[in-house]
């Protein structure tokens, strides 16, 4: 009986180290990639032959986004701020157009980020990005919209969120809608399991319909999931397309899921 009880004991003690050791696991602190990484500007000359951002603008955005990488020990400097001749890259016509400019004027080991005047054929409202391009920084790049660049200085972090191997929070269009309890986080919505389900659908207006008329970033959308839960989305994560004004920043398992992906493409860089 003795023994039936120490081991009994044992185990409970064993069960509570396993416990704390998980628990010190899961409170670690994020890992250091201790990167700078040189970004290239292309800003296309309008129809009139002007250019329509100037570098401190763009230094603004870079600064904005050197906040929120931070805590990964990732920095972006502008090392070139090129002007591109061919006014038609402005307003790039379709996908075409747009490998057309990045086999143009791609840099090699490079972030390449193009600020057009508009881009017709994509649904989202703020830019187009080779979601992963890190590890392809040979063919990949970013494409932002002037007014996001200057008046919605989050957009950068978010794009580059997406440069880095990140989804929207809603994930994309074709992905199995994530449950409020979290039980298929690992493959529904964008695949990452601290970011609560949202039920946000590209296109849709944001007010009324998910978001209050007058109170900022008040969610209010009365949906419910596949099981009958209510949605509570995190409107200020850094990856959702509500308003730049709700945005504040990342979650620790989008750090360690854009962490890896330098990893994975450190020879590149």
């Amino acid at each position: 009986m003795k023994t039936k009880t120490l081991l009994l004991l044992g185990g409970i003690f064993l069960s509570s180290i396993i416990q704390a050791q998980g628990l010190h696991i899961e409170d670690e602190p994020l890992p250091c990639i201790e990167k700078t990484f040189s970004v290239v500007v292309h800003v296309p000359k309008d129809s009139l032959g002007e250019i329509y951002i100037r570098e401190d603008q763009v230094q603004d955005a870079i600064d904005t986004m050197n906040v929120h990488f931070a805590p990964i020990c990732a920095s972006f400097e502008l090392c070139e701020f090129n002007v591109i001749e061919n006014f038609q890259y402005a307003i790039p016509a379709n996908t075409n157009e747009w490998q057309q400019m990045k086999v143009k004027y791609q840099q090699n080991n490079r972030i390449n980020v193009f600020i057009v005047l508009n881009i017709p054929w994509t649904p989202f409202d703020c830019g187009y990005t080779d979601i992963g391009g890190l590890e392809f920084p040979q063919r990949d790049a970013l494409m932002l919209k002037l007014p996001c660049v200057i008046e919605l200085p989050k957009s950068l972090s978010h794009e580059m969120g997406h440069y880095f191997g990140l989804l929207d929070t809603y994930g994309t269009e074709t992905s199995v809608p994530e449950l409020v309890d979290g039980s298929n986080c690992e493959t529904a919505g964008d695949l990452i399991c601290d970011t609560p389900a949202d039920p946000f659908v590209p296109g849709d207006t944001l007010k009324p319909k998910y978001l209050h008329e007058s109170i900022p970033c008040r969610f209010v959308f009365t949906g419910r999931d596949a099981v009958g839960q209510y949605y509570v989305p995190d409107v200020g994560n850094m990856m959702t397309l509500y308003p730049d004004t709700c945005r504040c920043g990342f979650t620790k398992q989008q750090f360690s899921l854009m962490v890896n992906k330098y990893q994975n493409s450190a020879d590149s860089w």
